[in-house]
C-alpha cells in the first residue's frame, strides 16, 4: 500500500463523515485498517517513513477530531 493510497483512504473517510447511517462503525474500521497497513508499510516502503508516518497519523486525529466535534 503506498501513501497515495492511504491518503485516498484518508479522503474517502473524510467524504464519509457526510454519511449518517453507520457512519461511526465505518470509521472506526477505516481506521483500523488504516493502522493495520501502516504497520505492514512501516519497515522501509516509504521514504522517509519516519516523515510520512507522522502525517498519516495527523491525518487521523484530524478525522476523529472533525467526527467527534
Amino acid at each position: 500500500m503506498t501513501v497515495k493510497n492511504i491518503q485516498h483512504r484518508l479522503e474517502q473517510l473524510i467524504d464519509s463523515l457526510s454519511i449518517k447511517e453507520g457512519k461511526e462503525k465505518y470509521l472506526e474500521n477505516q481506521v483500523n485498517y488504516i493502522k493495520k497497513q501502516l504497520i505492514k508499510v512501516s519497515k522501509g516502503l516509504f521514504d522517509p517513513p519516519q516523515n510520512q508516518i507522522q502525517e498519516i497519523a495527523n491525518n487521523v486525529k484530524m478525522i476523529r477530531f472533525w467526527y467527534y466535534y
